[in-house]
């Protein structure tokens, strides 16, 4: 009996025990309870950018103007960073025309292949569809550098970028080096560039090569004719006068018609001659000239047309780099090939107003040491008497006139301080303005005909610039 009692009782202690509850599992990746969550873990932080600059070796610079526009060539995406030190700038052409910034174009699969996958790019790896330079102004020591290859001056280099999805921004960070060893270091917060609607229909469009695109506005067209010939030259950036054709990118049509008066012409097959002559520079300083004439239109489709108030043409040219061109260009009035303007700055766009139109050029050289050019608005004036009136007249030196002159050299100041220029009967030395110069850009003693480029600058900005293509008369 004292058995069995002592057996009972340790049954009942046995299961007494088994059904305490067992300790607590700690919880698993695989195994979570809401009881027993898995800590959370850190949030890595994000990327962020205190100050917009650009660090070359130990020289820093802010950059204050920082945007970025996306441009839609065929079927690639490109977009266009910009950054430059100087505040206030809203546009491509503003920063372009500021002389101080850096560029870095990049295609959208790139781009987003990087911020998909939080990767850095290596510059070394991508093609010459994205380019990157600094403007050698902004940084004088260092040229003009690009990623598309080493021998563009680049050694190595990375990329890394972010998009701030709430507001649009685009974050980059770059680190360069340089094959001369100088490291270039440029973090940005760039804004989306959106342009406004344009205040007129005017554009200039090129497809270059496949791979850019380029939007202008026209600046102006001179028109030009001569023995039934008219040259028509439509200019897309700054130029003072026609003698700054050449150094601009610009399109010269001459046809058998007056001035002003209406034609559309078929540039492939049009019976009508003409002659098409296009200059160009691609975003990298490199020249292109294009030559088209009626005898050789093989190739050549698009065409030219003028309906008495807008100018137009579009032009493909097969085999060529560049693919595309297509031009609307109001015309309020043509600018004449002999002018004198007035170069009013106007924000970054300066005006040129129209002061005179030079039609006569008398050369004094009677005098041992001073030598006059006189130029009158007045037609067939062939006397020093006739010019006292006249509106323009450079005073210089006679001795190596003929040479210096034809060497565009010269200029006020310096080894000529008693050269002046009068201007409307106000007399200008270097002293009185920021300077001036003046040069034949021809000169043909025989013909009597010459080509005068001369140019006052103001002290406070601005100028006057003069151009004359025609007869002279020289008095001796």
């Amino acid at each position: 009996m004292n058995f069995f009692r002592y057996l009972m009782v340790a049954l009942v202690a046995t299961l007494f025990v088994a059904c305490e509850p067992d300790t607590p599992i700690e919880p698993t990746p695989d195994d979570p309870t809401p009881e027993n969550p898995l800590p959370e873990d850190p949030k890595p932080e994000e990327p962020t950018i205190e100050e917009n600059f650009v660090e070359v070796g130990t020289r820093k610079t802010v950059l204050k103007s920082c945007f970025y526009t996306i441009n839609n060539v065929g079927d690639t995406t490109q977009y266009i960073f910009l950054m430059s030190p100087i505040v206030g700038l809203s546009s491509l052409d503003e920063v372009l025309d500021s002389k101080q910034y850096i560029f870095l174009s990049i295609d959208d699969d790139t781009l987003y292949s990087a911020i998909g996958n939080n990767e850095t790019v290596d510059v070394m790896d991508i093609d010459a569809g994205n380019e990157f330079y600094i403007f050698d102004m902004m940084l004088p020591k260092v040229s003009r550098v690009t990623d598309m290859a080493s021998e563009h001056g680049v050694s190595a280099g990375t990329l890394r970028f972010k998009e701030d999805f709430a507001t649009g921004d685009m974050l980059l960070w770059a680190d360069y080096t340089t094959t001369g060893g100088e490291r270039i270091i440029f973090e940005a917060q760039l804004v989306e560039l959106k342009p406004d609607a344009p205040e007129v229909d005017d554009y200039l469009k090129f497809e270059w090569g496949g791979e850019k695109f380029f939007d202008m506005v026209p600046n102006s067209v001179f028109a030009d004719s001569e023995e039934g010939v008219t040259t028509y030259t439509i200019c897309y950036t700054k130029c003072k006068t026609y003698a700054y054709i050449d150094d601009t990118i610009n399109i010269e049509f001459k046809v058998s018609r007056p001035i002003g008066e209406s034609f559309e012409i078929d540039l492939g097959s049009s019976d009508e001659e003409y002659s098409f002559r296009l200059l160009f520079f691609d975003p990298m300083g490199n020249e292109y000239r294009y030559q088209i004439t009626s005898d050789s239109p093989e190739g050549v489709e698009g065409a030219f047309t003028y309906d008495g108030k807008a100018m137009s043409c579009t032009i493909a040219v097969a085999g060529e780099e560049l693919q595309m061109l297509e031009t609307y260009c109001t015309v309020e009035a043509f600018r004449q090939k002999n002018e004198c303007v007035e170069i009013v700055p106007d924000n970054f766009e300066d005006r040129y107003v129209p002061m005179f139109t030079p039609a006569s050029v008398v050369l004094d050289n009677r005098d041992a040491e001073t030598y006059y050019i006189y130029v009158s608005s007045k037609e067939g004036i062939t006397t020093v008497e006739g010019m006292t009136d006249a509106e323009y007249v450079v005073a210089y030196p006679a001795e190596g006139w003929e040479d210096r002159l034809m060497k565009g050299n010269f200029v006020a100041g310096g080894s000529h301080p008693s050269m002046t220029v009068t201007l409307n009967g106000t007399e200008y030395a270097k002293s009185d303005c920021g300077g001036f110069n003046c040069q034949f850009k021809a000169y043909d003693a025989d013909s009597r005909t010459i080509i005068v480029n001369s140019n006052l600058y103001y002290k406070d900005g601005g100028g006057v610039a003069l151009y004359y293509d025609g007869k002279f008369t020289l008095v001796e």
